[in-house]
């Protein structure tokens, strides 16, 4: 065991403390699935240990109010999280978190943009069959968006995949100024309009990838998905790549000079 480098360890509700991993001196990468973690002493062997990969599937806490700390610590996946304190990973450059539709995202984000200012790729969203929202209780007020201004705050931010969030209220303008060069929407519900918003926003975009998504009204004419439309998302942000797959346009009828109604 003091050699092992990598371990996954899956039970259902058993309380792991850390004790039992105290011989892998040499573990970079550890999982630990359907486990109760006793954070403090876990807290204790991550402060001796090198391990740079932490994955936390499904796990609880004993005590909600206390963080997991580590300074080795570059990759984090956490799934699924609700409202918990995230981990104090100063030096966290990749993370993964997979929510559920109680989620309280608008306090996830918060914890990232003060708790990882060397990020330098984000996953966030929720999990299959389900579709999330970036602050609940602004989600029901047609009138009211929502600021998305994260990227802006971690300026060492590359890479963003949002998966299936709802977002049609996002206010992208939040984000300008931010490095971002790749976003990946995945299965996710945005309209023509908002869409258009994100790529003059990003200024230094270089591709986005839209897999999956469900491309919504109004301005659902502006995804040119076929590249022959004159008048749609590219022509905003010529510089960047715009990658469409298997996305649903709602209720498009006047399509890239097509007859129809116009849109």
């Amino acid at each position: 065991m003091p050699c092992l480098e990598s371990l996954s360890l899956y039970k259902s509700n058993q309380i792991i403390t850390g004790k039992e991993l105290a011989p892998a001196t040499r573990l970079s990468e550890l999982t630990l699935g359907k486990q109760c973690i006793e954070t403090v002493s876990l807290n204790i062997f991550l402060a001796r240990s090198s391990l740079h990969r932490l994955s936390l599937l499904n796990c609880t806490f004993c005590a909600t109010n206390v963080p997991l700390t580590s300074d080795s610590i570059e990759r984090l996946s956490f799934q699924p999280v609700y409202g918990e304190l995230l981990p104090l990973f100063p030096n966290l450059k990749v993370l993964d978190v997979e929510g559920t539709q109680e989620t309280d995202f608008s306090s996830i984000l918060k914890q990232i943009s003060k708790n990882y200012k060397r990020l330098e790729r984000l996953t966030i969203g929720v999990k299959c069959g389900e579709i999330g929202q970036f602050a609940v209780c602004l989600a029901t007020e047609a009138s009211l968006t929502i600021p998305f201004s994260l990227p802006t705050e971690l300026d060492r931010l590359k890479v963003i995949q949002i998966n299936r969030m709802d977002l049609n209220k996002i206010d992208w303008i939040a984000c300008t100024g931010s490095k971002v060069e790749y976003i990946r929407l995945n299965g996710c519900s945005i309209n023509g309009i908002g869409c258009k918003n994100l790529v003059q926003t990003f200024k230094h975009l270089q591709a986005l990838y839209l897999d999956h998504c469900y491309l919504r009204l109004p301005r659902a004419d502006l995804f040119d998905i076929d590249e022959t439309c004159s008048k749609g998302l590219r022509t905003y942000a010529p510089h960047c790549k715009i990658s469409y797959y298997d996305c649903h346009i709602e209720d498009l009828y006047d399509y890239c000079g097509r007859s129809g109604p116009v849109i």
